[in-house]
């Protein structure tokens, strides 16, 4: 493999979680212009930290929206 199909392939590995991740969900109260206030505070239940769609990770982190459609 290539560094670049290395490094797709790390990426990828990097998404999945080994074991399944439990969340809360906490309304955002503050009154600001969304989409920075508004949504929900994510927080792990059953790890330290979880990985925010910036990249981050965080104990808690912020979401705009939810996708809930999956659940039925």
């Amino acid at each position: 493999m290539g560094s670049e199909e290395n490094a797709i392939t790390s990426a990828g590995q990097d998404l999945r979680a080994a074991t399944p991740s439990y969340v809360t969900l906490r309304r955002d109260l503050r009154r600001c212009a969304s989409p920075l206030c508004g949504g929900f505070f994510v927080d792990a239940v059953n790890q330290d930290s979880l990985r925010c769609a910036d990249g981050s990770r965080s104990a808690e982190c912020y979401v705009a929206d939810l996708e809930l459609s999956a659940l039925g």
